[in-house]
């Protein structure tokens, strides 16, 4: 009995120490933003603007990336960065299509790794005034661009996914903490679970979803758009986005219903060939997990992954995803951040999982689960097909309505972007 007194004893003595030191790093992290923005509001050249890309599929700043171009009180540049929790291989894919992908849209971007002579460009090189963040977590991106590297730099992050989930890990990570400017997609303090996790330094802004200003710019301009290839006459457009999340023993994160659903999904595609086009969005990440996953690996997977891209009525879409959201009919998904972002179409879209499956998320996560219609058993997956998008029969429209109207418009009648560059503006005094 006294040695489990002292072990408990020990442990919460251990807690309670790893408390004040974590807080004592983040009131540090605090001090040293302020002596930053002193030195940025004495600085009369351009703020440089260096943003960390891991995906360009998550890449949340086109529009503050371009409204900071145009602006001659910031240099904004792209440094794309290796992720390296998945094995070489993986990152040197990652990184070229990254790279490549940010080079076609016009970007003035610059590539951190060197396959050649095996070398990473140091960041501080290219002066940093100010860093965004595109992921906050270690172990992700390569250490030589973690946060705990750029203690003396502006840091700025906005989640690349809405946050759903009420838990610390979405958005009180030491990342979190530790950044000079975190945006928000709403005030967490509006939210019964979010507003009781609190940070020691209040940098949250609630700016709104980044997301937001692309859907409205690609919106206004898609009638001058060409007609995507997976645009059949007479069919429609259905997207299905399974997550990674299939690992068994995942207790923080299983969403995916992949493994329960492949085979079925195939199913579909081949008994509605004659009325819908189907587009596999597969998360990055699923396609790696499924080479380590006993009874797939890698010849199943490819074989899988091929015959969505060669079938006549199906294609894969890997990359960026606003077009073919919009140019979509319906979603149907077991995704995290794509319960909110779909939204943004006002468009019919299905769970993949039972109405149990949203207790776990925050009050904004579950209003946005209600607009969904929900999976129980397959027989719904046909009735979604059948009576949503072909017969039209959809009487969650006027839910999807009030949710974008309540939830999805961004704060102050500016863009996202606007509301992030005029924050930094007002705390340099720019």
């Amino acid at each position: 009995m006294l040695d489990l007194i002292n072990k408990m004893f020990t442990s919460r003595l251990k807690s309670i120490v790893n408390t004040i030191a974590s807080n004592f790093n983040d009131v540090y992290c605090c001090i040293l933003h302020k002596r930053a923005v002193a030195r940025l509001k004495a600085k009369r050249d351009p703020i440089n603007v260096l943003f960390f890309a891991i995906f360009s599929s998550v890449w949340k700043y086109d529009s503050l990336y371009w409204l900071m171009k145009k602006d001659k009180r910031f240099n904004p540049i792209v440094l794309v960065c290796p992720q390296v929790n998945m094995g070489r291989e993986s990152m040197l894919d990652n990184l070229d299509k990254c790279y490549n992908d940010f080079k076609r849209r016009g970007y003035d971007v610059v590539m951190s790794y060197n396959e050649n002579d095996d070398s990473y460009i140091d960041a501080r090189r290219l002066n940093p005034d100010i860093v965004f963040y595109t992921n906050p977590y270690d172990g992700l991106i390569d250490s030589r661009y973690y946060i705990d590297k750029f203690k003396n730099t502006l840091t700025c992050y906005c989640n690349y996914g809405y946050i759903l989930i009420g838990d610390r890990w979405g958005i009180a990570l030491p990342f979190h903490r530790r950044v000079w400017k975190y945006f928000t997609e709403y005030d967490y303090s509006m939210d019964s679970k979010m507003s009781k996790i609190k940070l020691a330094c209040n940098n949250r802004v609630p700016t709104g979803y980044s997301l937001y200003d692309e859907f409205v710019e690609h919106q206004q301009s898609l009638h001058l758009k060409q007609q995507p290839f997976y645009k059949v006459s007479g069919k429609k457009i259905v997207i299905w986005a399974p997550h990674h999340s299939i690992e068994p023993d995942n207790k923080l994160l299983h969403f995916s219903q992949f493994l329960f659903l492949s085979e079925y999904m195939q199913n579909v595609r081949e008994r509605f060939e004659e009325s819908v086009y189907f587009v596999f969005k597969p998360h990055p990440l699923l396609k790696v997990k499924l080479y380590e996953t006993e009874g797939w690996g890698r010849t199943r997977t490819d074989e899988y992954y091929n015959q969505w891209a060669k079938s006549s009525n199906s294609t894969i879409i890997e990359g960026d995803y606003v077009d073919l959201f919009l140019f979509s009919d319906a979603m149907i998904h077991d995704c995290a951040s794509f319960t909110i972002e779909y939204l943004y179409t006002q468009k019919p879209i299905m769970y993949l999982a039972d109405e149990s499956r949203g207790k776990q998320f925050n009050e904004v996560g579950q209003k946005a689960y209600g607009c969904h219609y929900l999976y129980k058993t397959e027989k719904d997956i046909d009735e979604f097909i059948e009576k949503v998008i072909l017969k039209g029969i959809d009487p969650k429209r006027s839910e999807r309505e009030i949710f974008y109207n309540s939830f999805l418009i961004p704060p102050n009648g500016c863009t996202v972007a606007e509301n992030m560059m005029n924050e930094i503006a007002k705390s340099l005094g720019i």
